[in-house]
């Protein structure tokens, strides 16, 4: 029972390692058998096991679709049936078989057991999968049931677009706790790329993959500092014995680190140039024939990275979506500004709206506005704390604020905790000059960090809120940014900036990571 129990956080001697349980009675016991019989009789073991696996992971997601599309069937019918006259009973059959559907459209669009996959992609893949559901029982509907199923139908698809994805993450972050859910896999190589595989795993128990450890030379092991020992397994030649023992069917095979240097020195000298970059393996075919896809470069494997946002027809779409967010949200945006800008007036003397001179498009300059939250002489009253407080000036050379910045008024810290008093920017998208979601608009002063670190930055316009923002904002150094910025100019896509949208919401309602 002690698999069953709810968790944070699993150490892998002291968590899994020790609570699997092994798929023969001891190593030895294996080692011994040569027998054909013996060998099927394991082979069908873990047959077994893989299945279990595959089912454990599978079934918390699947149920949580089939309710996302019970409630979603009813929210539609409740709009629909006040509208069309439609009938309770004429909705049976056709939730019965959208329920038996729904199963065989997500597992076509690879959602289950989907273990590894980013929020971005699954969001993308469940509403694809929502779409081909809803939107082809609307056609079939069209023809043969009455007008008031159809629309039902596609009332029904508006709102399992919005609940799916809500009800996935959130079983997936109540089924992390849970040892017999995730996946175990073992990461094959030692030194910082393996730690830092492992660490992210550990991070992310939602991702359903969960680390049991590394396996590597001992030599090559331990020749990093940055290893916790207690992450190590045993050589690679023990690697089938522990897989076997522990059920583990994933393996992850990290660079080497003086390759992965090497690798991402010459990517990034590169990347940021033109939109299409391939990546090419020309002496790891094996590899590369699994990973490369139908994108094969002059008949060489290859893997093809894409810089999303420098393809002018993806900037085109992210303007699109920009515009129609603006339709939506200008309004309300307008009367909450108005309101705050009153109060603002009412208790600190000074103009409302502050202007700050920032880095956008192509290293242009222009004026981002926001909400005054700073006393009127705030860079007087900056210099002299920073001239008499060596730790605050650390702080603000390694972050760039202050987590208690003396030039913050009282209403201003109210507005800097909601994110608030970036309202304003909201004018910035109008004109142009910023998109909802980007890259932070930076400073001139961090212009030359830009060009060293992350030029590709400057190729896209910045957003209100990002990537970075709800990934740990304040809490992220000035490289740790740029490598969150970068990631996101080569993954856009609507359906990432539909998460970050969703994000930023729980962000500012949970102050998460705010001044």
């Amino acid at each position: 029972m002690a698999s069953l129990t709810k968790e944070n956080r699993v150490r892998p001697r002291d968590g899994i390692l020790r609570s699997a349980a092994p798929l023969s009675e001891s190593p030895a016991t294996d080692g011994a058998t040569t027998s054909e019989f013996a060998a099927a009789r394991i082979d069908a073991r873990r047959d077994w096991a893989y299945l279990f696996r595959f089912l454990s992971t599978s079934i918390p997601l699947w149920a949580a679709d089939q309710v996302s599309l019970l409630v979603s069937a009813v929210i539609a019918y409740l709009v629909a049936a006040p509208l069309s006259g439609l009938r309770l009973e004429e909705t049976f059959g056709w939730t019965a078989g959208l329920a038996v559907l729904n199963t065989l459209t997500c597992w076509m669009f690879g959602l289950y057991p989907a273990v590894g996959l980013t929020t971005e992609r699954e969001i993308r893949f469940s509403s694809w999968s929502t779409l081909v559901l809803f939107v082809g029982a609307a056609l079939q509907a069209s023809w043969g049931a009455t007008a008031a199923v159809t629309s039902w139908l596609l009332a029904g698809c508006v709102a399992n677009l919005v609940i799916a994805p809500y009800f996935r993450r959130t079983v997936r972050r109540w089924m992390a706790g849970y040892l017999w859910w995730a996946q175990p896999a073992l990461i094959f190589g030692g030194g910082a790329s393996g730690a830092a595989v492992y660490r992210a795993l550990e991070d992310a128990p939602e991702c359903g993959l969960r680390p049991i450890g590394i396996i590597d030379e001992l030599s090559n092991h331990w020749s990093d500092e940055s290893v916790d020992p207690a992450w190590y397994l045993g050589p690679e030649s023990d690697a089938m014995e522990l897989a076997r023992r522990h059920g583990v069917f994933w393996a992850i095979v990290p660079l080497q680190d003086n390759a992965e240097k090497d690798f991402a020195s010459r990517l990034s000298r590169t990347a940021g140039l033109l939109p299409h970059v391939a990546v090419t393996f020309a002496d790891w075919t094996p590899l590369a024939l699994h990973t490369a896809g139908a994108k094969p470069l002059l008949g060489i494997p290859s893997i093809q990275i894409d810089e999303q946002l420098l393809i002018p027809m993806q900037r085109l779409a992210k303007r699109v979506l920009d515009l129609t967010l603006l339709v939506l949200v200008t309004p309300v945006v307008f009367a909450l500004i108005a309101i705050l800008g009153v109060v603002i007036k009412l208790t600190s003397p000074g103009p409302v709206f502050f202007a700050q001179e920032r880095i956008g498009y192509l290293g242009e300059r222009f004026k981002v506005w926001k909400l005054r939250t700073m006393v009127v002489d705030a860079e007087q009253v900056l210099k002299e704390h920073l001239a008499g407080d060596q730790e605050l000036s650390a702080e603000w050379n390694q972050f760039h604020k202050l987590r208690r910045d003396p030039r913050v008024t009282p209403i201003g810290r109210f507005l800097r905790k909601t994110s608030l008093d970036e309202l304003p920017q909201i004018w910035n998208v109008i004109r142009g000059d910023m998109s909802f979601v980007g890259p932070r608009p930076y400073a001139y002063y961090e212009y030359e960090q830009l060009l060293q670190l992350a030029p590709v930055v400057l190729r896209v316009r910045p957003g209100i809120t990002g990537l970075w923002q709800i990934s740990g904002r304040n809490r992220s150094t000035f490289e740790e940014r740029m490598r969150i910025e970068t990631g996101y100019v080569r993954d856009w896509s609507p359906w990432l900036d539909v998460y970050i949208l969703a994000r930023t919401i729980r962000v500012v309602l949970t102050c998460d990571g705010a001044c």
